[in-house]
């Protein structure tokens, strides 16, 4: 399959969700668990640029971050899958990031995420990172859905298993050094962990975040209705205003919930099929080995 998937917009102004084709939870009367979420992110450092893609369950997007080596001199977003309608004013908005140096995931932007569309300033974050590395590097990330609150989730780096953590509510149970890291609100890092473990357990933290969603997806397929997340005019009452940029104050009575998300619980390698560079975990074991 060629890349940008077929069904996706390359254009925010023109994004349609009609263009796109769900892939539906299981029917009625199918209770969580059933599968589990599951994130794929590449990224590829070329001379003055460095190209990072994304996609999982309710999101397919792709950041190309130019620099002079030091700073950043543009960056480039594109939306190819979204969850609200809203989302495509965010790129725009990434432009306050350009002229920043490039710095590693565990130094300060100066800027906000969630004034952001959180996944895309993550992307922009990342391929900074990776331009000061000159290290491209594949992500592939799970998460189990939850039973009773726990689960445990899981990141590859270049398809060798990196980080698990099981996690309990929003609270990490273990395994050390991470006992007791709240997944909520800023995060606070044991002592001693480097910038590698830093980036990867950044992206864990979101994935996490964003896992929930399967939730009330799941809650809808069944159901049939729109009661797992409510209009953008009702989410006010959920007290998420200002979480990311579809949900701050300005926009959120505006938001409305795009059906366009996918089930890879069994399938996992069929993220982000056609992007340069992608390989599937049995490729990279197979490399590792030989």
């Amino acid at each position: 399959m060629k890349w940008p998937p077929p069904c996706a917009s390359t254009m925010p102004s023109r994004f349609s969700v009609r263009r796109h084709r769900p892939l539906h939870m299981p029917a009625a009367p199918s209770p969580l668990p059933h599968g589990a979420f599951h994130r794929r992110i590449i990224v590829i450092p070329e001379p003055g640029r460095v190209r990072v893609a994304m996609e999982d369950e309710s999101h397919c997007m792709e950041v190309t971050v130019l620099h002079d080596g030091q700073r950043v001199i543009d960056i480039q977003p594109v939306m190819h899958r979204i969850p609200w309608s809203t989302c495509p004013g965010a790129p725009a908005k990434l432009k306050e990031l350009v002229g920043l140096s490039l710095r590693r995931m565990n130094q300060s932007t100066g800027f906000d995420a969630k004034e952001h569309c959180t996944h895309l300033f993550d992307l922009t974050r990342l391929a900074m990172a990776r331009a000061l590395l000159n290290a491209p590097v594949q992500y592939d990330v799970a998460m189990p859905d939850r039973i009773d609150t726990e689960t445990r989730a899981e990141i590859l780096r270049d398809g060798q298993p990196l980080m698990a953590w099981d996690v309990r509510g929003w609270i990490v149970t273990g395994p050390d050094p991470f006992t007791g890291h709240a997944l909520r609100g800023a995060p606070i890092w044991p002592q001693g962990i480097d910038d590698d473990t830093i980036e990867a357990a950044l992206i864990l933290r979101r994935v996490f975040m964003v896992a929930l969603v399967r939730e009330p997806n799941a809650a809808r397929s069944r159901e049939k209705t729109d009661a797992g997340f409510p209009p953008g005019s009702q989410l006010r009452k959920a007290g998420i205003v200002g979480q990311c940029f579809s949900f701050q104050d300005d926009t959120i009575d505006q938001a409305s919930l795009l059906f366009n998300w996918r089930n890879f619980a069994e399938r996992r390698d069929q993220l982000l099929t056609g992007y340069p560079g992608v390989r599937t975990i049995a490729e990279m074991a197979k490399a590792k080995a030989s």
